[in-house]
């Protein structure tokens, strides 16, 4: 194997290799194990034929292509280590020649990045206040979600359950006939057009009414739009949530039971409170990391940023199979070609990179350190909080790639608290932070 290393960047590292006869023929022999079989060859078993055979019939060339991407991956691996690079992410390689194979591999190295004067960084963040409106307006969407239906005697009013029959025509053409339907009339309730909800109000229980609605430009069906439907509704039933006094009784009923009012509204707020503060956290801690990467100068191949790309897909693709659909159809419904696509990822990958490398480098300079106790406490939190947790599950959690996920994720979540100690000009830990020399 003959190696030439170009002059390279601090972030990249570029070689050249030439592959000799002895640094082939092992994987000639791999080639022709692999085609054997498949190949009839007149005076021989199945399987039998030997290698200078099988090599004259399919030339030289064939059992190469066979391995020739492990090939390739094993020669760069042994190539990478030659020459003491440490790859921050797969090279990428471009194959020059095949006799005798030649390959360049583009080699990422560790990004360079500086953080500039983040402990400069001071912000503010705003007081989360939860109003005794925000807990009137949660208590009663439980009251009127654990409310039973029951039945009156008058007209249909919003928010009732309907049960009704509906025919709907337009021009003759059917396009709704149900019956023994239920229906909730609102002010939000679009189906099956808007208006129809509207419509139903007023009308007494086995009462009917005859109407029409002009059907929005924006209906589903353009043959449709623009159009009247002339419906025809008979009212069957007519159901209303009967809402509970607002007393200890009601709050017995609510979740595992509460043993006042005072104490569901005090949970309630709680909850609230925990929500907002999360959200107000979770926005604070985005606000500081944009303030970080701001001051921050950064460098790093775009060798990473195609692989990112790969992952970004690789998730997509994950995503699409759950819909029963392939990238190549979902490219053909967008109109996109896989290179478009790659494109208009390119900023999205690098705003990841950024965000990434940021964050590993303030762990760095913070000296953020999760102790093994930590971790299993972490997991441990996390199986009690999930119920019953089935075998596969427990299986996979105990393994080290699910562990050093968690702990990465336990890293960051340190990282966030220690900048924003730093914006807020606090002390964490009895640790002063200190500007760097």
């Amino acid at each position: 194997m003959n190696i030439t290393r170009d002059e390279s960047l601090p972030i990249e590292a570029n070689i050249l290799v030439e592959l000799e006869e002895q640094d082939i023929e092992p994987y000639l022999d791999r080639g022709y194990r692999k085609v054997v079989s498949k190949v009839r060859v007149p005076g021989f078993r199945p399987g039998k034929a030997p290698r200078t055979v099988i090599e004259r019939m399919l030339g030289r060339d064939q059992l190469i292509h066979e391995v020739l991407d492990r090939l390739i991956a094993e020669s760069v691996d042994l190539a990478v280590e030659k020459e003491g690079i440490t790859p921050f992410a797969t090279p990428a390689i471009e194959l020059i020649n095949l006799d005798p194979i030649s390959f360049k591999a583009k080699i990422p190295l560790e990004p360079q990045v500086d953080l500039g004067s983040y402990l400069d960084i001071r912000l503010d963040q705003d007081i989360v206040s939860i109003e005794e409106t925000h807990v009137d307006d949660a208590i009663e969407r439980i009251r009127i979600s654990v409310a039973p239906w029951e039945p009156v005697e008058r007209a249909v009013e919003f928010d009732d359950l309907v049960t009704l029959d509906v025919h709907g025509s337009v021009e003759g053409k059917v396009i709704i006939d149900q019956k023994g339907i239920d229906y909730i009339p609102s002010a939000d309730n679009n189906l099956p057009i808007p208006g129809f909800a509207e419509q139903l109000q007023g009308i007494d229980k086995d009462g009917s009414k005859s109407f029409g609605i002009i059907i929005p430009e924006d209906f589903g069906d353009p043959e449709m739009a623009g159009k009247e439907c002339e419906f025809f509704a008979k009212i069957n039933g007519i159901k209303h949530k009967m809402l509970a006094e607002l007393d200890d009784e009601f709050a017995k009923g609510v979740g595992e039971g509460y043993e006042t009012f005072q104490q569901l509204r005090d949970s309630i707020r709680d909850n609230l409170s925990n929500t907002a503060q999360n959200q107000a956290d979770q926005e604070f801690q985005e606000k500081l990391l944009q303030e970080v990467i701001s001051v921050t100068t950064m460098e790093f191949s775009d060798v990473i940023v195609e692989r990112e790309i790969d992952r970004i897909l690789d998730d997509q693709e994950e995503s699409l199979k759950s819909q029963r659909m392939d990238m190549d159809t979902y490219l053909k419904q967008v109109g996109k070609t896989q290179e478009e696509v790659r494109e208009e990822l390119d900023p999205v990958a690098r705003d990841r990179i950024k965000r990434s490398l940021v964050l590993r480098k303030l762990s760095e300079e913070q000296k953020i350190e999760v102790l093994d106790e930590e971790v299993d406490e972490g997991i441990s939190k996390m199986l009690m909080g999930s119920g019953e947790v089935n075998e596969s599950f427990r299986r996979a959690i105990e393994k080290d790639s699910f562990k050093n996920s968690f702990r990465s994720s336990i890293v960051t979540s340190k990282t966030f608290e220690r900048l924003m100690a730093i914006a807020k000009g606090e002390k964490e830990n009895n640790l002063e932070i200190e500007k760097k020399a």
